[in-house]
């Protein structure tokens, strides 16, 4: 495989950082898992669905699970929201309904939800910045798994439920709803935005592995 091929031949070099964009044959796999800790900071970038699925397909690829998960340092899953335009957002009071989701809503004065239009001269006009849209580029949500030992020996085995539920309690696991909203909290995107995208089932991840 030439993408495997030039791969090897890049670490070969002793590089203090590599990346490996779209990873998804099981040789490449390999050859990024196999120097381990004292190897150089490789960065891995594949499609999942999920931070689970990652998981999931990296030890499939790799083929061992020592190997997998012993040099591995953390993962990031990654979805993008488009961010609102701050030329005509419109700010609200969030609905005391929030908090029954679990959303911290008590120190939150107001949320913001997509505009489109603005005043002028008594006229409602499509706002000039966003073409009326209501969102102007996107900004990263990241759901963040940090491994430790606990964590590693759960993966190791094959325990991945296991694994998330010990990286929650060590607070070494960020949601992707915890990052969701506080982007939405800053106001930087709208809460049915980020309802949105959580509910895709399509999305990139990066690894990030010391091998």
């Amino acid at each position: 495989d030439n993408y495997s091929a030039q791969l090897q031949t890049v670490i070969r070099r002793d590089p203090d950082v590599v990346l490996a964009a779209d990873l998804t044959d099981e040789e490449s796999a390999k050859i990024v898992s196999k120097p381990g800790k004292e190897g150089p900071l490789i960065f891995v970038s594949m499609k999942a669905s999920s931070l689970s699925d990652v998981l999931s397909k990296w030890a499939a690829l790799v083929s061992n699970p020592r190997k997998s998960f012993d040099g591995l340092q953390a993962v990031v899953y990654q979805k993008l929201v488009r961010k609102l335009c701050e030329n005509c957002r419109v700010a609200y009071k969030p609905s005391p309904d929030l908090a029954k989701q679990g959303l911290p809503i008590k120190t939150i004065e107001h949320l913001y939800r997509k505009g489109g239009t603005v005043e002028y001269k008594n006229k409602t006009n499509p706002c000039p910045i966003c073409n009326g849209t209501g969102y102007i580029g996107q900004i990263g949500v990241f759901e963040t798994l940090f491994l430790d030992t606990e964590t590693r020996k759960f993966l190791i085995a094959g325990d991945l439920k296991g694994a998330l539920s010990n990286a929650q309690r060590s607070k070494r696991l960020i949601r992707l709803q915890d990052s969701g909203w506080k982007i939405v909290a800053s106001g930087q995107t709208s809460l049915e935005e980020f309802g949105r995208i959580n509910k895709k089932k399509s999305s990139k991840k990066k690894t990030k592995s010391s091998t």
